[in-house]
């Protein structure tokens, strides 16, 4: 059974970092932005927002995107994809969990009629799969809907290479893609192994939905099995 607690997120600063090539979000996800900022303010947590739009190359959005992060002094980095339609009340749940966690996401369907939910889970039906707040415990997930602490990205940016991008600006390389495992893996499952490898487990709350938008919404809810 998962517990409940109170956790003060006052004074807090996150950073939104949106991958968004063609510079356009859902028509809900715009709206429900309007409303993200009132729930920040309510929770006494500064709102920072950078998006990079016209590159494809998702790995060097992802980069810069953390570089900016470090550089701004914000408290958490939350990704948001530009394809996601989520409820602002869930992102101050999730930076709530990420002060007690460190590094949460939430998982969400594929863009297929028949949807895949991509978690890698630890302790699959073991006494140990879940943590006391009900929070299911994975080495990897999507990377559309997430929350980490400044001192995780600290300590992976310690471990990784930088390169000079087309400005002349300092970027760190902390997502690529790649085989692992004798498996072609993403840059944002690439990413979250990274982190299990520093010791950081990704903490996944099953109870946010997520609608993922393609040539439809895709709102298959998360089950476990």
């Amino acid at each position: 059974m998962s517990q409940q607690c109170e956790v003060n997120i006052s004074g807090k600063t996150v950073y939104l970092a949106i991958p968004c090539y063609q510079g356009m979000l859902p028509m809900e996800t715009a709206l429900e932005m309007t409303q993200l900022r009132d729930h920040l303010r309510n929770a006494g947590v500064s709102l920072l927002a950078h998006g990079e739009r016209g590159n494809g190359v998702i790995t060097e959005v992802r980069n810069r995107l953390l570089t900016h992060f470090l550089n701004s002094g914000a408290d958490y980095i939350f990704w948001l994809d530009d394809d996601m339609i989520f409820k602002s009340e869930d992102v101050v749940r999730m930076l709530a969990l990420c002060e007690l966690k460190d590094n949460v996401a939430c998982t969400y369907p594929s863009r297929s009629d028949t949807p895949k939910f991509y978690v890698h889970r630890i302790d699959r039906f073991g006494e140990n799969e879940f943590d006391e707040l009900g929070l299911l415990k994975a080495k990897g997930v999507g990377m559309g809907f997430c929350c980490m602490k400044r001192e995780v990205i600290q300590k992976l940016a310690a471990t990784k290479e930088t390169y000079k991008d087309n400005a002349g600006e300092d970027i760190i390389s902390a997502f690529r893609n790649g085989v692992k495992d004798g498996q072609f893996w993403g840059e944002d499952m690439n990413f979250f192994y990274d982190l299990y490898d520093l010791g950081y487990i990704t903490y996944i709350d099953p109870s946010i939905a997520l609608k993922h938008v393609g040539r439809k919404d895709y709102d298959t809810k998360f089950k476990l099995d």
